[in-house]
């Protein structure tokens, strides 16, 4: 099967943000076919044993996302 970029970029996307689900410090914020030339997107980092709310947001990691296809 030949994917084109975006279906390749939607794939590497969709695999960090599921990775990432099952932390439970990051949680991954990465919009869908993102227009910013230098970041996908980031990864929210909370103190851990938090709720995940503002109180225990430490702070954004910018994140880019690397893909290509291999056979």
């Amino acid at each position: 099967m030949i994917l084109d970029n975006t279906q390749i970029e939607t794939a590497g996307v969709n695999a960090v943000e599921e990775y990432f689900n099952f932390s439970k410090t990051l949680h991954p914020s990465l919009p869908k076919e993102d227009k910013n030339p230098v970041w996908d997107g980031k990864l929210l980092l909370y103190q851990p044993g938090g709720k995940n709310n503002n109180s225990s947001l430490i702070g954004p990691i910018h994140t880019q996302v690397k893909t290509h296809c291999c056979e």
